[in-house]
């Protein structure tokens, strides 16, 4: 089964606050850090190769609390420049759903944040809606204009919203408020989809599909009514 994640598109550097801000967000909903059969792992890595850190936890206890000192590390590096990624456990499920946390710099002064999943992770349907509800939870904390699935062989997500929306939507699509009034709340919020929820700020998530591999030409009926094509 293929890996994939949801990218979610910050138009500026990501400063450590609001690092702290997207990693709070997961915490809350019941993620943690070196949890059970899932060691904490991180990578920071900067534009110096030579100047690469990537650690494992040294103990099998659970230590969430770790991750301030990880986004310390990060900030003092460059981070228009740099990626990080740790890998994180999603708890608040039957089993706990390893996932890695990116921040991945882009040419355009901004970045790209990326939960990412083994594909073998999240097989039913259940989990996939799960794991997908934790970057709602996620969507709805940190002000974020827009974000959408990518499976692994899928495009990196585009950076200015024109080229956003000027693509198809795939299974999973996050929406701003502005966004969504700019396409039009009404053709949004009736379009047909699996699972759509619309968020106190008036943002919008479409949820195309029940799971990451079933389609059954969902995506495409979703795209033919917003009038998107290839």
């Amino acid at each position: 089964m293929q890996d994939w994640d949801i990218q979610f598109h910050r138009p500026t550097v990501p400063d450590c606050r609001f690092v702290h801000r997207l990693l709070y967000a997961l915490v809350v909903q019941g993620v943690k850090y070196n949890t059970g059969k899932y060691p904490g792992q991180y990578r920071i890595v900067p534009i110096n190769p030579n100047e690469e850190i990537a650690q494992e936890a040294s103990s099998e206890r659970e230590c969430t609390e770790r991750l301030a000192e990880i986004v310390d590390l990060y900030s003092d590096f460059d981070v228009a420049t740099t990626e990080m990624r740790i890998n994180l456990a999603y708890t608040n499920s039957q089993e706990a759903i390893h996932f890695a946390f990116s921040l991945v710099p882009t040419n355009e002064s901004g970045c790209r944040v990326r939960l990412s999943v083994v594909g073998d992770e999240v097989q039913t349907e259940d989990r996939f809606q799960s794991f997908v509800d934790l970057c709602a939870g996620v969507f709805q904390r940190v002000n974020l204009p827009y974000g959408s699935f990518r499976g692994e062989y899928d495009d990196w997500l585009p950076t200015t919203t024109e080229a956003f929306l000027q693509e198809r939507l795939r299974r999973v699509t996050f929406l701003s408020a502005d966004l969504v009034d700019e396409i039009g709340r009404r053709k949004i919020l009736s379009a047909p989809t699996e699972r759509t929820v619309e968020f106190a700020d008036e943002g919008v998530m479409l949820v195309a599909t029940s799971g990451p591999l079933q389609d059954g030409g969902r995506t495409q009926e979703l795209n033919e009514y917003l009038g998107l094509k290839d």
